[in-house]
C-alpha cells in the first residue's frame, strides 16, 4: 500500500487552511509530482485511488502520466471540511483561536470547530469466526481469528449495561501462558475491511452532555458498582481473567 501526499500548492506556500476548498499545485508542486512519478515508475499498481480535490488530481496526473492503470477519483478521500477556517492563514487562526489551533495540530481528538468536521474514524475488523465454539464458553473460533464474547465468557464481571456488549478479537495462535512466548501477531492490518469517517460532533450529541466520559462512569469505585469490584479484585490465575495484548476493536 503506497500512500502519496499531493505536491506543494499555492495555499501550502502561503500557509493557508485548505480543507475541501480548491487550491492548485505550484511549479514546485508539479516538479515534486513528476519526480515522484520517476521514482515509482518501475512499480505496477493494481488499483489507484485518489481524492477528487484539484490538488490531488493534478498530482496524480503528473505522477502516473505513464501508467496504464485507471485512476479512481473518490469524494470520500477528500480532506475534512474545515468550514470557517478555510482560506485563512494559520498564523491568523493561532492568534484568534489559539486553543482550537493547538488542538488541530497537537491534540486532534479534542478538535472541535463549529461548522467544520472533527476527526473521528471507526475501523472495521473482519473475523472469519464461525459457529464452531471451543470448550471455553464465549470463544468463537475461525481458521485465522477468534472472538471472545465477554457476555458469555465472564458474565459475572461485566454487570454494567454498557459493558454487556464487550467483544475481544485476536488472531489464532498459541498464547504466552502456554508456551512462554506469544505467537499471536500484534499487527491486525490484514483484517481491516473498511474505515468509516464520521463527525465527532454527531457522536457527542448522541451520547449527551458527556456524562459517559466521566472517570466515575468508566472506572467507578468498587463501592459504586459491584461488577467492577469483582473486576478490580481479580488476579491472573488459571481460573482468572487473561489479559489479551493488542486487541483490535
Amino acid at each position: 500500500l503506497h500512500l502519496i501526499r499531493h505536491g506543494e500548492t499555492n495555499w501550502n506556500k502561503e500557509r493557508r487552511v485548505q480543507g475541501q476548498s480548491e487550491s492548485h499545485l505550484t511549479d514546485l508542486g508539479i516538479q515534486q509530482a513528476k519526480e515522484l512519478g520517476q521514482r515509482i515508475g518501475h512499480l505496477e499498481f493494481d488499483r489507484i485511488y485518489c481524492s477528487s480535490s484539484l490538488r490531488t488530481r493534478q498530482t496524480a496526473e503528473h505522477a502516473f502520466s505513464k501508467s496504464t492503470t485507471e485512476i479512481n477519483y473518490l469524494d470520500e478521500l477528500r480532506e475534512i471540511f474545515l468550514g470557517p477556517w478555510e482560506g485563512h492563514l494559520y498564523e491568523e487562526l493561532a492568534e484568534r483561536e489559539p486553543e482550537s489551533h493547538r488542538h488541530f495540530w497537537e491534540q486532534p481528538h479534542l478538535f472541535r470547530l463549529s461548522g467544520a468536521e472533527s476527526f473521528g474514524y471507526i475501523i472495521l475488523i473482519r473475523t472469519d469466526a464461525s459457529d464452531k465454539r471451543s470448550k471455553k464458553k464465549g470463544f468463537i473460533l475461525g481458521t485465522k481469528t477468534e472472538t471472545v464474547d465477554l457476555r458469555e465468557a465472564t458474565p459475572s464481571v461485566f454487570l454494567r449495561p454498557h459493558a454487556q456488549h464487550g467483544l475481544l478479537f485476536r488472531e489464532c495462535g498459541v498464547g504466552q501462558r502456554e508456551t512462554g512466548q506469544a505467537s499471536r501477531k500484534p499487527d491486525y492490518s490484514s483484517h481491516i475491511c473498511g474505515i468509516i469517517r464520521f463527525d465527532l460532533s454527531n457522536a457527542i450529541s448522541w451520547l449527551g452532555e458527556g456524562q459517559l466520559h466521566l472517570v466515575r462512569s468508566i472506572f467507578p469505585p468498587p463501592y459504586f458498582d459491584p461488577g467492577y469490584q469483582i473486576l478490580l479484585g481479580a488476579r491472573l490465575s488459571d481460573r482468572g481473567i487473561v489479559c489479551i495484548q493488542s486487541v483490535g476493536a
